[in-house]
């Protein structure tokens, strides 16, 4: 589950995002499931800490409201994930229960909208 960077002496450096770990994988190790569930509660996490200060008083919107946004979507992109994976490799009553995470994870950001 590593990104990296690739690119040489001379030639721009690209992010590549670290695949999708396999049916076999997630299987073999359902520690899986939990890298993508422990990312999406650390970003709705740090949202929420960023919640306090997104109003100044007035009608203007700090930076940490869309720093807060940016989060949340993180939030529901890796709850996306999550539910992917499951609904892929796991039993009926997780899969549920990712797609529930996902959507709960969807309605705080278009809550926060």
């Amino acid at each position: 589950l590593r990104s990296t960077v690739r690119g040489g002496p001379g030639k721009s450096k690209v992010f590549v995002r670290a695949a999708e770990p396999t049916a076999a994988a997630v299987q073999a190790h359902p520690e899986h499931l939990a890298v993508y569930l422990m990312c999406a509660e650390r970003a709705w996490a740090y949202a929420l800490q960023l919640r306090p200060y997104t109003v100044d008083g007035s009608d203007n919107r700090t930076r940490a409201y869309f720093s807060m946004r940016k989060k949340l979507r993180a939030a529901v992109a890796a709850a996306d994930v999550l539910e992917r994976l499951a609904v892929r490799d796991c039993d009926a009553r997780t899969a549920l229960e990712a797609a529930l995470y996902a959507l709960w994870a969807r309605g705080n950001d278009r809550l926060e909208a």
